[in-house]
């Protein structure tokens, strides 16, 4: 009752002008039904402020209330949440500043901390939003002032498996032979991450390595870049998080990147991709557990020199569900020797609303270099100048700067994003003072309803390893047009940890995958299969029920038994410890009329040939339904000859008789 008289206290010296904005975040969650769930409510731009109410509502059919925790405000605790409506879902909050001076929090603090019961079943999604109702939103800050705030909503979203996977994607581009183009590693999922490493490969008869243009994450250097294997294709990286706390990124943002010199003829290409050696890829989070990654290869292809440079800036074009941030990347190609840059995007505010500006590719540009003050009017302005007229030329494709934006409107909106002359009129200056004509790309957002892939038992579930396998999945909600669908097989104890891709098809709706197993697989009674989507990324459910794959075995054991033995021996035994996977056995012995055996088990009674003498090999190799085995090392055999027969000669000497022998 105290602390509610304080607020009342509070509340009755509020004046009326209102300062910053102040957002108050809970994410999309993912859970098995069954299981348990922590949902953080965290906040940005959370500055001087004193006290903040208000009501989170959620689906109480789907999620049940268990307690709060990690509570992030001085003072704050259980006794400020009030549980009167819990059964109709919903919890309210108070907090009051016990100093009454004001609070700072760096972004993305948590506050505090929801456990629920997670009790829906597969497919259930259950929003989280802030309501007004039982307990109106309110924030105050140290001036006792109101402050203006923006609610980003999560969601809760039942399946019958989660994985936590991170996805890597290397971008894809096209440049002209001879230019310098920027290619990054991006991310899905990078989140409470302290550690990152592995290799990205690339072919350098095509492409040569120039050095690294951007550093994404905090603390990032040239110096956590090997380049002992360059020559041969290969750059390794690692990464720590010096605060062990965990570092988060916005889906799409670079970890870094590459500057490439494209040095290949003209319709050469290289793949971008992430090998495992020398240095495997590895993700540690917070809680130092493994995170399971995906990965997704990029491209670079070279085409010849274009008489026409002119000067282009294209807009990525993104996708995200209701609630969720998303980066919007602008590039450029054919920036060279720019001294300064102005201009104006425009955006739909009911679909989108701005976050902020990051990823600064330019020299001297800023936040400072953003006009925001038309940002509610959906437009940002941008001025940008190098600061020695010297010019400025960056690679193809690089990023020169990327927007971050709320998405706030309904399944299915799209708003453009578009370069515009007001109120800052576009215009680029090179090195001669003169206004550059330019190609100016518009982009966009399209708001996507949560997207699910459930990926259904194959035809079968018995193989061989190289065998035709037949998947179906069905997909709902939205996918790009350039959306990838793929399909991918576990390792053989149905972990997903480093999944192996089986095929890909280019499509926006379910469908049918036929494809041939790898030959290189090991023998294994409880693979999956699952399909994942690249645009959006989404990770499918995994196939209900185990799959069998059988491979040829492995090779036999070397043969026991014994080795030297006279002609005329009738038999021998001999035996193996067996080959892997093998159901019956094959033996072999080399010359064939040296002696014979019927046997198909680990034990052979070899019927030895009475006319053989000489040099005799044992092998045996295992069998089952899919082939034979390679045959095992040679056990080798001699058979001694039996010796000849002697003839005795006796010779009369003189009445003695003489024996002798030949």
């Amino acid at each position: 009752m105290k602390k509610k008289l304080l607020y009342l206290f509070l509340l009755l010296f509020l004046g009326q002008s209102s300062f910053g904005s102040v957002s108050f975040i809970m994410k999309h969650h993912y859970a098995i039904s069954g299981s348990q769930v922590i949902v953080p409510v965290k906040v940005k731009d959370f500055v001087n402020i004193m006290s903040i109410q208000g009501t989170i509502q959620f689906d109480q059919s789907i999620l049940s209330y268990v307690s709060v925790q990690d509570f992030g405000l001085s003072g704050m605790n259980s006794s400020w949440i009030g549980l009167t409506q819990i059964a109709s879902g919903q919890l309210t909050f108070l907090w009051v500043d016990p100093g009454l001076s004001g609070v700072n929090l760096p972004d993305s603090t948590t506050i505090f901390s929801i456990k629920f019961n997670v009790n829906g079943t597969n497919g259930q999604v259950a929003p989280l939003s802030f309501i007004d109702t039982p307990t109106p939103m309110e924030v105050i800050n140290g001036a006792m002032n109101p402050v203006t705030f923006t609610l980003v909503s999560g969601a809760v979203h039942v399946q019958n498996s989660v994985s936590n996977t991170i996805v890597f994607k290397l971008d894809s581009i096209t440049g002209t032979q001879g230019a310098q183009v920027s290619a990054s590693l991006r991310s899905v999922g990078f989140t409470n991450i302290t550690s990152v490493q592995g290799t990205i490969q690339f072919d350098p008869a095509v492409v040569t390595y120039i050095g690294i243009g951007y550093y994404g994450l905090p603390g990032m250097n040239a110096g956590n870049f090997g380049l002992s294997q360059i020559a041969a294709g290969k750059l390794t990286f690692s990464w720590l998080d010096g605060t062990f706390a965990g570092q988060n990124l916005a889906s799409g943002a670079p970890l870094f990147s590459i500057l490439f010199n494209l040095t290949g003829s003209s319709g050469t290409q290289t793949t971008l991709s992430l090998v495992d050696a020398p240095t495997p890829l590895e993700v540690i989070d917070s809680l130092q557990s493994q995170v399971t990654t995906a990965k997704v290869n990029g491209r670079i292809n070279i085409i010849g020199n274009t008489t026409q440079q002119t000067l282009r800036l294209k807009i990525d074009s993104v996708a995200g569900p209701n609630g969720s941030q998303v980066v919007v990347p602008i590039r450029a190609w054919h920036f060279r020797k720019i001294i300064t840059m102005q201009g104006t995007i425009s955006f739909n505010t009911a679909i989108a609303t701005y976050g902020a500006v990051e990823q600064f590719g330019l020299t001297n540009l800023d936040a400072s270099s953003f006009g925001t003050s038309q940002v509610a009017n959906g437009k940002l302005m941008f001025s940008w100048s190098d600061g020695t007229n010297a010019g400025t030329t960056v690679a193809d494709s690089s990023i020169l700067f990327a927007i971050r934006f709320n998405v706030v409107g309904a399944p299915g909106d799209i708003t453009p994003l578009n370069f515009i002359n007001t109120p800052t009129p576009t215009e680029f200056i090179d090195t001669t003072y003169s206004a550059m004509s330019s190609i100016l790309q518009s982009g966009r957002i399209r708001v996507s309803a949560n997207s699910f892939i459930t990926t259904v038992d194959p035809s079968s579930l018995i193989y061989c390893a190289e065998n035709s396998i037949t998947v179906s999945y069905t997909s709902s909600g939205y996918f790009s047009p350039s959306n990838n669908f793929i399909l991918q097989l576990s390792d053989q104890n149905g972990s997903f940890a480093s999944p192996i891709n089986i095929d890909t098809i280019v499509s926006t709706i379910g469908g049918t995958f036929t494809a041939n197993l790898p030959s290189s697989l090991v023998a294994g009674t409880l693979y999956h299969v699952r399909v994942v989507s690249t645009n959006p990324m989404v990770f499918g459910t995994m196939n209900p029920s185990s799959i069998t794959i059988s491979t040829v075995p492995a090779i036999a054991a070397t043969p026991t038994g014994a080795t030297s033995m006279c002609q005329g021996t009738t038999s021998g035994v001999y035996t193996t410890s067996g080959a892997l996977g093998a159901i019956s056995y094959q033996w072999n012995i080399n010359p064939s009329n040296a002696g014979t055996t019927s046997s198909t088990s680990t034990s052979a009674t070899i019927t030895w040939s009475p006319l053989y003498n000489g040099p005799v090999t044992v092998t045996v190799r295992g069998i089952n339904s899919c082939g034979n085995g390679v045959y095992s090392s040679a056990l080798s055999v001699t058979i001694n000859p039996i010796p000849a027969t002697p003839i005795v000669n006796v010779v009369n000497n003189c009445g003695n008789s003489v024996l002798s022998t030949t």
